[in-house]
Protein backbone atom coordinates (compact mmCIF):
# COMPACT_ATOMS: atom_id res chain seq x y z
CA UNK A 1 0.00 0.00 0.00
CA UNK A 2 2.92 2.45 0.92
CA UNK A 3 4.44 2.16 -2.74
CA UNK A 4 0.62 2.99 -4.11
CA UNK A 5 0.49 6.52 -2.27
CA UNK A 6 3.83 6.59 -2.90
CA UNK A 7 3.51 6.71 -6.57
CA UNK A 8 0.14 8.46 -6.55
CA UNK A 9 1.81 11.77 -4.90
CA UNK A 10 4.57 11.14 -7.48
CA UNK A 11 2.54 11.06 -9.89
CA UNK A 12 0.02 14.42 -8.52
CA UNK A 13 3.22 16.46 -7.94
CA UNK A 14 5.13 15.64 -11.36
CA UNK A 15 1.58 16.58 -13.08
CA UNK A 16 1.28 19.89 -11.20
CA UNK A 17 5.15 20.43 -12.26
CA UNK A 18 4.40 19.93 -16.01
CA UNK A 19 0.90 21.71 -15.99
CA UNK A 20 2.93 24.80 -14.70
CA UNK A 21 5.68 24.37 -17.34
CA UNK A 22 3.92 24.03 -20.05
CA UNK A 23 0.30 25.99 -19.21
CA UNK A 24 2.27 28.62 -17.54
CA UNK A 25 0.48 31.51 -19.07
CA UNK A 26 -3.36 29.44 -18.21
CA UNK A 27 -2.53 29.30 -14.52
CA UNK A 28 -2.21 33.38 -14.47
CA UNK A 29 -4.36 34.35 -16.88
CA UNK A 30 -6.90 35.67 -14.12
CA UNK A 31 -9.21 33.26 -15.06
CA UNK A 32 -11.69 31.74 -12.48
CA UNK A 33 -10.33 28.31 -13.23
CA UNK A 34 -6.76 29.90 -13.23
CA UNK A 35 -7.53 31.25 -9.53
CA UNK A 36 -9.21 27.92 -8.32
CA UNK A 37 -6.08 25.92 -9.51
CA UNK A 38 -3.65 27.85 -8.28
CA UNK A 39 -5.38 27.74 -5.12
CA UNK A 40 -5.86 24.60 -4.91
CA UNK A 41 -2.20 23.56 -5.61
CA UNK A 42 -1.30 26.21 -2.85
CA UNK A 43 -3.31 24.29 -0.40
CA UNK A 44 -1.77 21.10 -1.46
CA UNK A 45 1.78 22.24 -1.09
CA UNK A 46 0.62 24.46 2.03
CA UNK A 47 -1.01 21.57 3.82
CA UNK A 48 2.10 18.93 2.93
CA UNK A 49 4.09 21.55 5.13
CA UNK A 50 1.92 21.85 7.52
CA UNK A 51 1.65 17.86 7.68
CA UNK A 52 4.97 17.13 8.25
CA UNK A 53 5.61 19.63 11.62
CA UNK A 54 2.52 19.29 13.04
CA UNK A 55 1.54 15.88 12.07
CA UNK A 56 4.66 13.41 11.48
CA UNK A 57 6.03 11.85 14.50
CA UNK A 58 9.70 13.75 13.90
CA UNK A 59 11.79 11.41 16.18
CA UNK A 60 10.97 8.79 13.94
CA UNK A 61 13.20 10.95 11.26
CA UNK A 62 16.11 9.33 10.32
CA UNK A 63 19.60 11.19 11.91
CA UNK A 64 22.58 12.30 9.96
CA UNK A 65 24.19 15.06 8.38
CA UNK A 66 22.71 13.70 4.93
CA UNK A 67 19.10 12.86 5.97
CA UNK A 68 19.02 16.83 7.53
CA UNK A 69 20.29 18.47 4.17
CA UNK A 70 17.49 16.56 2.25
CA UNK A 71 14.86 17.80 4.90
CA UNK A 72 16.02 21.43 4.60
CA UNK A 73 16.10 21.42 1.64
CA UNK A 74 13.11 19.96 0.31
CA UNK A 75 10.94 22.06 3.18
CA UNK A 76 12.67 25.08 1.25
CA UNK A 77 11.48 23.88 -1.79
CA UNK A 78 7.87 23.14 -0.24
CA UNK A 79 7.82 26.51 0.98
CA UNK A 80 8.73 27.94 -1.98
CA UNK A 81 5.91 26.54 -4.12
CA UNK A 82 3.63 27.62 -1.58
CA UNK A 83 4.40 31.02 -1.66
CA UNK A 84 4.68 31.13 -5.27
CA UNK A 85 1.09 29.01 -6.18
CA UNK A 86 -0.58 31.32 -2.91
CA UNK A 87 0.76 34.30 -4.98
CA UNK A 88 -0.32 33.39 -8.27
CA UNK A 89 -3.82 32.75 -6.82
CA UNK A 90 -3.96 35.83 -5.17
CA UNK A 91 -2.81 37.63 -8.65
CA UNK A 92 -5.43 35.89 -10.26
CA UNK A 93 -7.85 36.65 -7.60
CA UNK A 94 -7.13 40.11 -8.24
CA UNK A 95 -7.54 39.62 -11.83
CA UNK A 96 -10.81 38.25 -12.21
Amino acid sequence: MFWTYAAYILVVNLCFGLVSVFCYWELTNGSRLAMLLTAFIAVYWISRVLIQFFYFDREAFPNGLWHKLGEVVLVTLFVFLSIVYSWAAYINYLQS
